[in-house]
């Protein structure tokens, strides 16, 4: 079976660990992405990886960025089709649709050479922004380009119930496989968290900063805490304006309880955030699972979450951590001093340590990927 993994930069450390687990079973894998693995290229021995973005995260304008970015991936989406045309691979499983009245043109395409399966990571297009004609402008043609699929892959029965109250008609193409855990070298060398956190409890709000991850609620949050012996490590690359949320954090008094690491951080880092933090605050407006919600998973650290999405389908509330109300910056500074004076740190870790040791291995996840293909190919 020829597979053609496509990333367009968007999930990669899901990519490399599905490619790696895909790669043990299976002998002609190609991974075509628009992210830089850095020295995980070391460990591509078993599958061939093409990187066919360029890097543009040094232009620092914004707007040129974005426009560079656009072009980029529109050139590249008909040089990959180029590719597929030539090599007709027997699966063609793309991460993410992008941009889909862009995308569904090139599925148009795609469907005539090869069969095509696509994760769906987010079933909420744009992370529900519809603020702006722009983003309004993007979201149309999803709806045309999941027809042109061949089956979907989904990571919660919360996400498949949502695509199909939206689009029934899918049913009988939609699959479960659960969102694998994220793992990282351990620590480095060289630290780049200079801070001495003393005796006080960390709060670790990891990843880019995106609206829907409502990161200014928990800021919110903050000024119910300002008795409590707590730290706030904010560490991520900032993909919103980041001059309102420093005005937030101003405005309400409490600047002095936030730590605040805005840039894109490096997986070799990655251990020494988490090895600091005693709970991971996920206060997402809507999400259907999380990169960041795996990668605790792995560290065995409690969970402070919204009641939302598919951390209801991970996360039990006063035994991995606690689940507040969603946009309710009063109810998660109450959960947030339940986790410190109820002392729960090591009692949620070791429930922790049992949800990460029931988890699904990647091993197993890429055994149900090779069943969506092959029963892919039995379809005319």
């Amino acid at each position: 079976m020829k597979l053609f993994l496509f990333d367009p930069g968007m999930v990669p450390d899901y990519t490399y660990e599905l490619a790696t687990s895909l790669s043990k079973v299976s002998n002609s894998i190609n991974v075509y992405s628009g992210s830089d693995f850095g020295d995980k290229v070391l460990n591509f021995k078993n599958f061939n990886y093409h990187r066919n973005f360029i890097n543009v995260n040094s232009i620092k304008n914004d707007f040129i960025k974005k426009i560079i970015k656009a072009c980029l991936y529109l050139f590249f989406l008909f040089y990959f089709l180029k590719i597929v045309k030539k090599e007709k691979p027997d699966i063609l499983h793309l991460q993410w649709i992008r941009v889909p009245i862009i995308d569904n043109l090139l599925l148009h395409y795609f469907q005539k050479y090869t069969k095509v399966i696509l994760t769906l990571h987010n079933t909420t297009l744009n992370h529900g922004d519809h603020s702006s004609y722009v983003a309004k402008i993007l979201s149309l043609g999803f709806e045309r380009a999941l027809k042109k699929t061949t089956r979907i892959i989904l990571h919660t029965n919360y996400s498949k119930d949502k695509l199909l109250q939206e689009f029934p008609s899918f049913s009988d193409k939609a699959d479960i496989i659960p969102h694998g855990l994220l793992k990282f070298p351990g620590l480095s060398e060289d630290n780049i968290i200079n801070y001495d956190f003393g005796n006080k409890t960390v709060l670790l709000f990891f990843g880019n900063f995106n609206k829907y991850k409502g990161l200014d609620v928990l800021i919110e949050a903050m000024q119910y805490l300002r008795e409590e012996e707590v730290t706030l490590l904010i560490a991520g690359r900032p993909q919103i304006p980041l001059e309102p949320l420093l005005d937030l954090s101003k405005e309400l008094d409490v600047s002095d309880k936030i730590i605040w690491y805005p840039h894109f951080i490096d997986e070799k880092y990655v251990s020494e955030f988490f090895q600091h933090a005693h709970v991971i605050i996920l206060p997402h407006r809507n999400i259907d699972q999380s990169g960041v919600l795996a990668t605790a998973v792995y560290y065995e650290k409690p969970i402070i979450a919204s009641r939302i999405g598919g951390f209801l389908e991970v996360i039990k509330d006063n035994k991995h951590g606690f689940l507040f109300e969603n946009g309710n910056s009063k109810d998660l500074s109450l959960k947030i001093s339940s986790f410190i004076h109820q002392n729960k740190f090591e009692i949620f870790s070791k429930e922790m340590r049992n949800l990460k040791n029931s988890w699904k291995s990647w091993d197993e996840i890429s055994i149900d990927h090779l069943a969506v293909y092959t029963q892919s190919l039995g379809k005319n």
